[in-house]
């Protein structure tokens, strides 16, 4: 189950609070680990700068992070994605406490952590995009930015070989509750 609650101030704020809530199925086995928890959503046009205090400045993920150093950082939002040769999940940051995405007019959105701090990644096209995609060249730049808000994304694993498992500290158990707040405003 899932609870959402979102208020909206004048000042076009939104503060999101979520809780979710997975539980085993009526033959009481335990679930298999979710690859993440969270959010996704699409903004319209095109934004040229991302900016968040958080880990990085490259990708890092759960049991990938400590090489990635806590600040705040800069880049063109067109070096935020990684180009894998088979396209798949990328680009997440974590320890991210906020994220802005800015146009070159100066405007744009936030994303503010409260509280735990969130798991961000974004990418130039959208995620049917990246599914349908066998290469990288086969993902179109398009006129708009897929943002990833999450709670938790399991680790990547292969510690020496990619066919190695992630290690059960950095997976999301199947059955559980998971709370997060963040606020999103434009700017």
């Amino acid at each position: 189950t899932a609870q959402l609650t979102a208020r909206c101030y004048a000042d076009g704020r939104i503060d999101v609070a979520a809780i979710v809530t997975l539980k085993p199925g009526a033959d009481n086995a335990p679930l298999p680990s979710v690859p993440k928890i969270g959010f996704q959503t699409v903004l319209a046009n095109r934004f040229d700068t991302v900016q968040w205090f958080g880990k990085g400045p490259y990708e890092n993920y759960w049991d990938r992070q400590d090489a990635a150093w806590l600040g705040c950082h800069t880049l063109p939002v067109s070096d935020f994605a990684t180009a894998y040769v088979r396209p798949q999940e990328n680009a997440n940051r974590c320890g991210v406490r906020w994220i802005r995405f800015t146009r070159k007019d100066g405007s744009g959105v936030c994303a503010t952590a409260d509280g735990q701090p969130l798991m961000v990644s974004a990418w130039p096209y959208t995620q049917d995009d990246l599914a349908a995609a066998k290469h990288a060249a086969e993902l179109p730049q398009r006129e708009l930015l897929t943002v990833n808000v999450d709670h938790l994304q399991m680790g990547v694993g292969g510690d020496n070989s990619w066919g190695l498992p992630v290690h059960t500290p950095y997976t999301i158990a199947g059955s559980g509750t998971y709370a997060w707040r963040f606020t999103l405003e434009a700017f």
